[in-house]
This record gives C-alpha cells, sequence and structure tokens, in this order.
C-alpha cells in the first residue's frame, strides 16, 4: 500500500493532475482521491431533486428514493469514465450496472434508514439528514464498488 501513496506523491510533486484526476490507474489510493468528483457530481443530482420533488409535495422518502436512483446513475457513469477508467470489465453475460445498481439499492436502504434516523428519530431538517447519511453512504458506495465490480485491473 506504500507504494500506493507514493505514486500519489509523486503525481503531486510534479504536478501531473492528467495523472491524478485522468488517466487510467488501477492505484486505489488515487481511484480514492478521484471518488469524490464522481460522488459530489452524483450527490448534487441527488440533493437537488431531493429539494426539488419535496418542495413540490413529493414525501421526503420517496423523492429521496427517486434522488438517489438518479445519482447512482450519473455515479455509474462517472465511476466507469473518471474513476474506475482502467478495470478490464469481467461481466460477459450481466451487465455490471445491475451489480453497480444492487450496492446503489443497498445504499438506498442505508440513505433511508439515515434520514429516518437523523429526521424523524432525532429531528434533524431533512436536508441536513441528507448531507450526512450522503456522507456515511459514499464510503459503503466507493469500497463495494471496488471490491465487487472494479477490480479486476492488468492483462
Amino acid at each position: 500500500m506504500k507504494d500506493k501513496f507514493k505514486e500519489l506523491g509523486e503525481l503531486l510533486r510534479r504536478k501531473d493532475w492528467d495523472g491524478v484526476f485522468r488517466r487510467p490507474t488501477e492505484n486505489i489510493v488515487i481511484q480514492f482521491v478521484r471518488n469524490p468528483l464522481a460522488g459530489i457530481a452524483a450527490f448534487a443530482v441527488d440533493y437537488l431533486l431531493l429539494y426539488t420533488l419535496t418542495e413540490i409535495g413529493l414525501h421526503y422518502l420517496i423523492a429521496a428514493a427517486i434522488a438517489f436512483i438518479t445519482g447512482t446513475t450519473v455515479n455509474y457513469y462517472l465511476c466507469r469514465t473518471l474513476v474506475f477508467n482502467a478495470y478490464i470489465p469481467r461481466f460477459k453475460n450481466m451487465p455490471e450496472y445491475l451489480f453497480f445498481i444492487i450496492i446503489g439499492v443497498i445504499g438506498l436502504g442505508l440513505t433511508e434508514l439515515f434520514m429516518y434516523l437523523f429526521t424523524d428519530a432525532i429531528g434533524l431538517h431533512y436536508l441536513v439528514s441528507k448531507i450526512i447519511s450522503g456522507t456515511l453512504v459514499s464510503l459503503w458506495n466507493f469500497f463495494a464498488r471496488r471490491l465487487f465490480i472494479f477490480n479486476q485491473y492488468g492483462e
């Protein structure tokens, strides 16, 4: 693992931003650095859709589910093209998007649980609850996707 941090450090010292943010890599540390870019964009879609749907009258838990699925789809595209862009697809008969969605559905369950706990049980505003739950679920999403989907590298 030390060599993975060393590679990132070398890229940063050289100010090789293409290597840090775009060039295909199997380095989990660099992928972890890139992941927030995809996550922030997907979270923005999720958050804005949650707000919009709730404000037009949908119950916040229904709105959260719709927003989460939409954000997950945006995240899938960004993970394939930005975060895990060096992996070799291993699923021939079943699309990896299905596995991505399964991990996302587990994340959705966690999101709904955290939203309920923080909003109804603790009394936080639903948008504050979303920030907290989004942070916790993003950790689950990164490590589950890296372990179960985007884990084939090399020839």
